[in-house]
């Protein structure tokens, strides 16, 4: 992702971790092969 949108892994990871925390989004299946959900 952080090639897709220039932006570097810490700030995407720290998105990420806001986003699950706020159940917006939802990991599906394992790292390799899975999606993110969005919830809300």
């Amino acid at each position: 992702m952080t090639q897709e949108t220039k932006f570097k892994q810490s700030e995407l990871e720290k998105q990420l971790v806001e986003l699950k925390e706020k159940d917006v989004i939802k990991r599906i299946r394992p790292d390799k092969g899975g999606y993110w959900k969005v919830l809300k």
